[in-house]
């Protein structure tokens, strides 16, 4: 391999994972050819390092400000070898950093967030924190029982909260547990009772139902449940965004109730994204099986298996990936897993989406106003980071990629 952008190339399909197995041979043999070329491989797929500070010009490499780029990577500690010996002595690594570097930002990934987020935890490019910089949401919801009474609930609060009849709930590991191993094998004394958990913008929460389902709500999200399920079936409902992981009990079906549908499963994990502000109510399976339907319409209903998504929308609609979709009830075929289950997992997953879509998700995760001055940027955007970042480190991301920002207050003004 001559040429570089032949390596540039290869190294940019190595990072999407896009290599066949005769490019994944030629990629080696070049990372075997030197000291040189293993310690560049090694740097520059080091994907907690992605966030670069190299702004892009133009997507032709011709036309990138090089100097700037490489000024940009000195910064961040990369320095300039020895003169590569043999071959590759008359080779320009300054243009070669920096080749690579507007390379990964092309591939579209500000942020290449580790796999196993338990395993490891992002590093942070550090910057200068701005004085009204704003930070990421929290481990906090609100909790309203039966009779009316409040109860706030965070990752720090531990044990016995309340008593309802026979069942304890329990803040427990920094999720709401309700623990009937106590109750009336009936349920009766708590026919009727529903409590609520609500997170506001800002806010996420977990909890384990009474017959040991378990739900993970977004920002600016609720549900209502019985405290005890009696009866032959099992029913909820939300508002917002939530994750499912459903206890079996083949005897009692469960049930959700999310605006004009009803999601019936008997075990199984699914999301729910029916925020007002979206175009669409959105069932994504991950395991299992179940069925969404249109509560005006007990005929209308349709089955979706792992992996499939039903999108009920009231007007037409275009998905990122170029699908039309007829209003009403649909079954997509291949929505992003990945972006879909980023927010349970902690992160952010832009998807081909358009500054709009970002900002309702900034908005609700930061607890922000976003206001627009001048004409949106019309392009779209791409990459994952963590949620655990201030403001300013995302929007840091995202004006790499072509927008501009400025915060006042709780207020985020888009000024490009």
């Amino acid at each position: 391999m001559e040429k570089m952008n032949e390596v540039i190339n290869l190294l940019y399909k190595h990072i999407r994972e896009e290599l066949t197995g005769e490019e994944s041979i030629q990629l080696q043999n070049w990372v075997n050819e030197s000291d040189e070329n293993r310690k560049f491989f090694d740097k520059v797929t080091d994907t907690k390092r992605l966030l670069i500070n190299a702004r892009i010009k133009s997507d032709n490499l011709a036309t990138i400000d090089l100097d700037e780029a490489w000024q940009e990577l000195k910064k961040m500690g990369w320095e300039q070898p020895a003169e590569p010996k043999g071959k590759l002595r008359s080779f320009n690594w300054r243009w070669y950093a920096a080749a690579a570097a507007i390379m990964l930002l092309i591939a579209g990934y500000w942020w290449l967030a580790p796999r196993d987020a338990k395993e490891s935890k992002p590093e942070v490019v550090q910057h200068e924190t701005p004085k009204n910089d704003i930070e990421p949401g929290k481990y906090k919801a609100m909790l309203t029982l039966s009779d009316g009474r409040k109860i706030v609930l965070d990752s720090a609060m531990k044990g016995e909260l309340a008593k309802q009849g026979n069942t304890a709930i329990v803040n427990k590991d920094g999720q709401l547990v309700y623990d009937v191993s106590k109750a009336n094998s009936n349920g009766r004394s708590l026919e009727g009772a529903f409590n609520t958990l609500t997170t506001v913008k800002g806010e996420t929460y977990a909890a384990i139902l009474s017959d040991g389902s378990k739900v993970w709500l977004n920002s600016g999200s609720s549900i209502r449940y019985p405290v005890v399920f009696t009866g032959g079936e099992r029913k909820v409902e939300i508002t917002g965004e939530a994750y499912f992981e459903i206890a079996k009990d083949a005897s009692k079906p469960f049930m959700v109730t999310v605006k004009d549908l009803t999601v019936q499963v008997l075990g199984t994990h699914f999301n729910i994204n029916a925020y007002d502000e979206e175009a669409a109510i959105k069932t994504t399976l991950l395991e299992g099986s179940v069925s969404v339907q249109l509560k005006a319409n007990s005929q209308r209903s349709i089955v979706i298996k792992p992996g499939q998504q039903a999108i009920r929308t009231t007007h037409d609609l275009r998905l990122p990936d170029g699908t039309s979709l007829k209003a009403g009830l649909t079954t997509y075929d291949s929505p992003n897993l990945e972006a879909v289950m980023a927010w349970k997992e902690g992160r952010f997953y832009f998807d081909g989406a358009d500054i709009t879509e970002i900002m309702r998700q900034l908005e609700r995760w930061y607890n922000i106003e976003v206001v627009y001055e001048g004409p949106k940027p019309t392009h779209f955007f791409g990459g994952k980071m963590e949620r655990n970042l201030n403001l300013s480190q995302v929007l840091r991301a995202l004006e790499y990629a072509g927008a501009a920002f400025r915060i006042e207050g709780r207020k985020l003004i888009v000024i490009q």
